[in-house]
């Protein structure tokens, strides 16, 4: 037997001797109650599903309640339409296959993931799919009017649009999208990578199709797990087939049923736990820690913009966007800002191209990619206040680069 002892996290952020803006990539740090329901739940015996002794059935009830909880806060009635997945890539990739059909056509922002595109192009090339690009205005958001006269052009086709951007910040009017989607008989699928957390979502009003996101970033939940989620109206063909616990006389028979048939194998029941956790801390408090991050991305575009030779990709200042900003200096490198910005002022951000280089064709920075400070309501306000300070002195040295 393992020793019984009490395990405390001792973590707090302004004890450590870096300063953390990839929130985009990954949150940190975690609630500590998140790290206590995972520890928690990987101490129990038992797998949901796959026998009658109590503690499966604890093991059960633990996965349902927690996909209660989820689904309550993202405004889904129909909790069996919300299913749980080892991430967001692999969600879309369910959603992206299991709705589109070959030889349609799928109409999508020039914005995408790779998690997005990669899909789609093998579906281009090994299925007939036609990709369509939906033309954005200068901030980087959807022209309604143009996929109008889109979807008047291809009737059917699905939509394929991310609700924010990882590259600009951008936020996709995905209620007005879903609504002229629909008008037009067609399916909308939407990656919440970015948004889920950061703004607030209920997938019945919003009335899209498919919806899919990961538990790590702006949810505050462990890696691997993502939720996908989909409408009632929708068939979706399962991305996977294997054991589910229910059913299994019918070894031969596609299953279909909710969520079973979308969750074989044996489910990520700590990380799971430990995202309903995630989500019941976040949830209650998302409008407030909205107002915060808003406050936050105006604190940091106002001190970068001072800044000679910056441009900032996406809204400007004042505009809507989650909590990412990325930023191009002329004549330097990404990669060098943020090695500097590593190796000296001991601060994390990204360089490159972030998985969406369509992303960087439209803002012209595809051969020398962004660097990207992206934060949340718990990151320190001295974190955003002092980070255009480190910029400036990288950037005013650039002379013997």
């Amino acid at each position: 037997m393992y020793p019984s002892k009490t395990i405390t996290f001792d973590y707090a952020p302004e004890e450590q001797d870096f300063i953390y803006l990839d929130e985009a990539a990954t949150s940190w740090p975690k609630p500590p109650e998140v790290l206590e329901t995972v520890l928690h739940s990987m101490m129990r015996a038992g797998t949901p599903s796959r026998s009658s002794h109590k503690k499966a059935l604890e093991a059960s009830r633990a996965l349902s309640s927690s996909r209660r909880i989820v689904a309550e806060a993202l405004g889904v009635s129909e909790i069996e339409n919300l299913t749980f997945q080892p991430g967001c890539t692999q969600a879309l990739n369910m959603l992206i296959k299991g709705i589109v059909k070959p030889g349609t056509r799928v109409l999508l922002s020039p914005f995408e993931h790779n998690s997005v595109t990669r899909p789609l192009y093998r579906m281009a090339r090994e299925q007939g799919v036609e990709l369509i690009k939906i033309p954005i205005n200068a901030e980087g958001v959807v022209k309604l009017s143009a996929l109008m006269d889109l979807l008047k052009e291809h009737p059917g086709a699905s939509v394929v649009c991310q609700h924010a951007s990882n590259v600009s910040g951008a936020i996709q009017p995905v209620g007005d999208l879903a609504d002229l989607v629909h008008k037009y008989g067609a399916r909308v699928i939407v990656d919440g990578a970015q948004s889920a957390g950061h703004i607030p979502f209920d997938f019945d009003m919003m009335q899209v199709d498919g919806w899919a996101c990961p538990g790590h970033k702006g949810l505050r939940g462990p890696t691997g797990v993502g939720i996908a989620i989909m409408d009632d109206s929708v068939e979706v063909e399962p991305l996977l087939e294997g054991g589910t616990g229910s059913g299994s006389e019918e070894a031969t028979e596609p299953l279909y049923a909710r969520p079973e048939a979308y969750e074989v194998g044996t489910q990520n029941l700590p990380a799971i736990e430990g995202l309903a956790k995630a989500v019941s801390l976040i949830a209650p408090h998302i409008h407030e820690r909205r107002k915060v991050e808003d406050e936050y991305c105006r604190l940091m575009m106002s001190g970068l913009q001072e800044i000679d030779g910056i441009h900032i990709l996406g809204p400007q200042l004042g505009s809507p966007r989650v909590p990412v900003v990325s930023f191009v200096v002329e004549d330097v490198s990404s990669e060098y800002i943020a090695s500097i910005l590593d190796r000296n002022y001991h601060v994390a951000v990204r360089s490159g191209l972030h998985c969406a280089p369509s992303a960087h064709e439209v803002y012209g920075s595809l051969f020398t990619g962004t660097v990207r400070a992206s934060f949340s309501a718990d990151t320190p306000r001295e974190w955003i206040e002092d980070f255009p300070g480190m910029v400036k002195e990288i950037v005013s040295q650039k002379s013997i680069i």
